[in-house]
């Protein structure tokens, strides 16, 4: 049998027009030699779409893994991964796209460089609002384009999954996506891929990713269980480097903005939702990990709607300290 370059796993779950638009930028792709794994996890049958794909994409293989339950992003992932036979594997979500020479310049840089556990390159986010008419608009962004830093990865990922490749046989050291993580099971992938050597980034946008509306990324669905799944991922990301203490001290300071920032993005949007107790608890937890006088103040402001006059003082006398400190009083 002749040998596949790649592999393109693409899970879906009951949006084939989205579908529909993901297969057909892979029949677009300038590489020639790869195989798309289409994953249902869960969904109505896609078979008439995966037939309208082998159809347009010119003798390149496209196959249906094995149908399972609706079992999220990582289980579907794997179960592409577990009958991919290329010797590259390629991530594309059924709602993503990719560019034209998304494959092609992967390859190429993996054939430059064999000894990269991975190679990512940049994405084009769509956000997709509707007016009162109910026209569609999109604002175009590269929110993401930034050099390989395995220390800045321990701390916040900054490489959507759609960007990234990486070689089939990393997966014999660096594992699969972690099925119980509810979130995050890319990220945490990609700091296993991380420790077994540098990763290629290639400066270009060559996928797009849409966000329709508020509130779709993964952060801004559920604040809370966001934040609780940061910690696991910190935490196993530490039992990785269990005798580095210098590493994880030099990112310590990092996280601790970092959590505060998704505490506070959090608690905005709870304000503009007018959940003032969700947003109280996302303040407290912005201001525990990284105190500032604008937090202690933002936390008292809400904590005075809420009645709470004493929390409310308390937030204040906090703030007041906070201020003195920074201003070296």
């Amino acid at each position: 049998m002749e040998s596949i370059d790649a592999s393109v796993i693409v899970p879906t779950c009951d949006r084939p027009e989205e579908l529909r638009e993901a297969l057909s930028s892979l029949a677009g792709q300038t590489h020639g030699n790869f195989e798309v794994v289409v994953v249902n996890d869960g969904g109505g049958d896609v078979s008439g779409l995966v037939a309208e794909a082998t159809a347009s994409l010119g003798g390149r293989p496209v196959r249906l893994a094995p149908r399972g339950k609706c079992s999220g992003p990582a289980a579907a992932r794997n179960r592409g991964l577990a009958v991919a036979r290329g010797a590259v594997v390629f991530y594309l979500d059924d709602d993503d796209v990719f560019f034209p020479n998304h494959v092609a310049v992967h390859m190429a840089a993996h054939a430059a460089a064999p000894e990269a556990s991975a190679v990512y390159s940049d994405a084009r986010r769509g956000v997709v609002s509707r007016d009162a008419s109910g026209r569609e608009s999109v604002a175009w962004s590269v929110p993401h384009s930034r050099e390989f830093d395995p220390d800045a990865l321990l701390v916040a990922n900054y490489i959507p999954v759609l960007c990234l490749s990486h070689r089939r046989e990393r997966l014999t050291q660096a594992g699969r996506f972690e099925q119980a993580l509810p979130c995050l099971e890319d990220w945490d992938f990609f700091i296993r891929l991380a420790r077994l050597g540098p990763f290629v980034h290639l400066p270009e946008a060559t996928a797009a990713y849409f966000e329709r509306g508020l509130g779709t990324s993964v952060q801004e669905r559920s604040g809370t269980e966001f934040i609780e799944t940061l910690l696991r991922v910190y935490a196993r990301a530490d039992a990785l480097y269990p005798h580095d203490k210098a590493r994880l001290d030099r990112v310590w300071q990092g996280r601790l903005a970092h959590i505060a920032a998704m505490a506070e993005a959090t608690a905005r949007r709870c304000e503009a939702a007018g959940d003032w107790s969700g947003a109280a608890m996302a303040w407290e937890n912005a201001a525990r990990h990284a105190p500032t006088p604008e937090r202690y103040l933002a936390l008292a402001r809400v904590r005075k709607r809420l009645g709470q006059g004493q929390k409310a003082l308390v937030a204040m006398q906090l703030a007041a300290a906070c201020r003195d400190l920074v201003g070296g009083k």
